[in-house]
């Protein structure tokens, strides 16, 4: 009987610290993600204020639900979508930084009602999608729904362009930003 107490503090002695270190390192991986997150929004010219409320939403939003989608395929889609500019597009039917559709935004908050009403979003469209961080929301839910439904990042980022450039062509220029944007991260953190 002792044996097996000493043995259990024992464990205990060696498994806290490594799930410390464990968290430790996650907590340093994440900010470090954020901290590259803030550096890349603000290189695409997004003014400081702004960048700071996508950090803060995003942030919000990863602790109200969780979600299968990182800062990477956020950035890569504001510079694929827009080049990080928040403006009208495809005849004024896409808005924002990341061309949110009316029908994307109905979609999404019909499956996130608790979200948009946690983050206080109205229920007008013309007053919600106004707002960066209402795009930011529903950008980040909407592809996460998609990468849920197809198991396929490739094919989730297919389907988020809609219109536009053929599905395939959008999905491997995302890739591909994606790609050039870990490969910054990664030499920045190393």
């Amino acid at each position: 009987m002792n044996i097996i107490v000493w043995e259990v503090g024992k464990m205990k002695k060696i498994l806290v610290p490594i799930l410390i270190l464990t968290v430790g390192i996650s907590t340093f991986a994440n900010m470090s993600e954020l901290s590259f997150f803030r550096k890349k929004l603000l290189e695409f010219g997004v003014s400081p204020k702004r960048a700071e409320e996508f950090l803060s939403t995003y942030t919000e939003l990863t602790s109200v639900v969780e979600l299968n989608v990182n800062v990477f395929e956020i950035l890569a889609i504001g510079w694929q979508e827009t080049n990080w500019q928040n403006v009208m597009g495809d005849s004024n039917l896409s808005y924002g930084y990341f061309q949110i559709q009316e029908e994307a935004y109905w979609y999404t908050k019909s499956y996130y009602p608790q979200v948009y009403q946690y983050f206080k979003f109205s229920t007008s469209w013309d007053k919600s999608i106004n707002r960066p961080d209402i795009q930011l929301v529903t950008m980040c839910l909407y592809l996460h729904m998609l990468k849920e439904e197809e198991k396929d990042s490739l094919k989730a980022y297919a389907r988020y362009n809609g219109i536009g450039i053929p599905a395939y062509k959008y999905s491997i220029s995302v890739w591909e930003k994606i790609s050039i944007l870990l490969a910054e991260y990664t030499g920045s953190i190393i």
